[in-house]
């Protein structure tokens, strides 16, 4: 973890490049004493990628600790596996699931087909603003129709499994 003064350094560095803003003496001291105390937990190394990242990204102004942090958090070392990124599982990786794991799978297809199937609203213009109308399911594109469909039988699916986890969590019970 980043001492201190690495910390007040590379702040000072980072506002070589960004202008802070102005303020007195004590209001710099209070000010860099927060920014060490809000970066105090992280690594010396992911604070000045961080900084890096700030001064390469073209912005002038100095960031707030709000806008570092998220900055800093991804330049931390990896510990472990990375964290894959959730993808349709093909016939065969379906087939090894458990229940759990095929409720989850259904779970988050129909919450995909749900995004993508879209809001029940146009929007319209009344003068300057604009305004969302609700819509009936007549209303409502073909495109619409089917993704809601796929989302529901997502959902029944999910369902579906449930009922069966349960079953089988209930049947060691009655056989005691």
């Amino acid at each position: 973890m980043a001492e201190k003064t690495e910390v007040y350094d590379a702040i000072e560095a980072l506002a070589v490049h960004c202008r802070p803003p102005l303020m007195s003496v004590e209001q710099r001291t209070l000010w860099l004493r927060d920014w060490a105390n809000d970066l105090a937990e992280f690594p010396l190394d992911s604070i000045n990628t961080a900084c890096r990242k700030w001064r390469h990204s073209g912005t002038a102004k100095f960031p707030t600790a709000g806008q570092l942090l998220p900055l800093i958090r991804e330049s931390l070392p990896v510990q472990g596996e990375r964290v894959q990124i959730w993808r349709p599982a093909t016939a065969s990786e379906y087939a090894a699931m458990s229940l759990r794991e095929k409720i989850r799978e259904h779970t988050i297809l129909a919450h995909e087909a749900g995004s993508k199937a879209g809001p029940m609203f146009r929007n319209t213009s009344q003068g300057k603003r604009m305004m969302g109308v609700h819509l009936d399911a007549e209303e409502m594109p073909d495109n619409w129709r089917i993704w809601k469909a796929e989302e529901k039988r997502h959902l029944e699916e999910a369902s579906r499994l449930r009922s069966k986890l349960f079953e089988a969590q209930r049947a060691p019970m009655a056989a005691e």
